[in-house]
């Protein structure tokens, strides 16, 4: 019983949850104003810089707590 309660209180707030995300709007595009091309090769060459920071924060973060 309570495993079918549980099953059906997680499809719900999964349902709920992916209204709620197709209900928001994208957020701005810093490289919207660029040239299709250019934007493709920025973000191509910047996510893994980014990833990499975020690796770094999380992991040092983590080993100071």
């Amino acid at each position: 019983m309570r495993a079918a309660i549980t099953v059906g209180l997680v499809g719900a707030l999964v349902l709920l949850g992916g209204g709620a995300a197709n209900a928001s709007p994208p957020g701005f595009d810093p490289l919207g104003g660029l040239p299709l091309p250019v934007a493709d090769l920025l973000r191509a060459v910047l996510a893994p810089v980014v990833q990499l920071a975020v690796d770094a924060w999380n992991f040092f973060g983590a080993l100071s707590s």
